[in-house]
């Protein structure tokens, strides 16, 4: 056969594993298992008028795949985040799913989530309780007015927000993003492939020092302040406290 011919009868590798029915049904379920621990950024959003926590967002992959992932999916995704006035409706993943603020929200609707999750800490279900929790770099400046850590708040900001979030393993702040949203739509051009897209990521900052030490944010004294109360109180949860950027995939 001509090198013309293997070129034309050969049939091209295939990206999917048309086997995977195949599969005994103990192994299948170990992948949906790993496929929804996947990280994932969610956006929360909040309507002010009808006091309803939402998102824009795709249901996570493993609840729309087949039966037999949702039904697994379902033992990692509940929904969360209902108001007294309405019911909830977000599908989240309290060990894995990374909650955003400062990305595509208004001010106001991140200071008004904020203010909910103050009010309701105590008494929010494990389930319920963010762990992972990711600031955009503004919303660390001192000298910002929606910043939970702004200077005018005076010194109990930050005894403040630790109790806001109780079940925080997790405090992240995003590098890069360093104005408040002004209604328009993030760029799709990182997505070559929209098949193919695996959604945004957040990978350890290599300049994650150097904003540490702005004066400007709080992060420094955020990390001593968690710093402190483990040496204190090495019996409860403390965050780590961490610089990352975001990577598309």
């Amino acid at each position: 056969m001509s090198e013309l011919e293997r070129t034309i009868f050969t049939p091209a590798p295939s990206s999917k594993f048309t086997l995977f029915p195949e599969l005994p049904t103990e192994l299948r379920l170990k992948v949906w298992g790993h496929a929804a621990r996947t990280q994932r950024l969610l956006k929360l959003q909040y309507c002010i008028v009808d006091r309803k926590f939402f998102t824009f967002q795709n249901l996570p992959a493993i609840l729309q795949t087949t039966r037999e992932s949702r039904v697994v999916g379902l033992c990692h995704y509940h929904l969360s985040f209902g108001t007294d006035k309405q019911p909830p409706s977000t599908y989240f993943n309290a060990n894995d799913d990374i909650v955003c603020f400062g990305f595509e929200q208004y001010d106001d609707e991140i200071d008004y989530m904020l203010r909910y999750f103050e009010k309701q800490s105590s008494i929010l279900e494990s389930k319920d309780q963010i762990q992972n929790l990711a600031l955009a770099e503004y919303l660390w400046r001192r000298d910002y007015d929606y910043s939970p850590f702004a200077a005018w708040r005076g010194n109990w900001t930050i005894p403040k927000f630790s109790r806001t979030f109780p079940h925080l393993k997790q405090l992240i702040c995003v590098q890069g993003q360093q104005a408040s949203f002004d209604g328009e739509e993030e760029s799709q051009e990182h997505i070559k492939s929209p098949g193919n897209y695996a959604g945004p990521l957040l990978v350890k900052s290599d300049s994650g020092l150097d904003l540490m030490r702005n004066s400007k944010l709080a992060l420094e004294a955020v990390f001593l302040f968690v710093q402190n109360e483990n040496h204190k109180h090495p019996e409860r949860l403390c965050p780590e406290v961490a610089v990352m950027e975001i990577r598309y995939s």
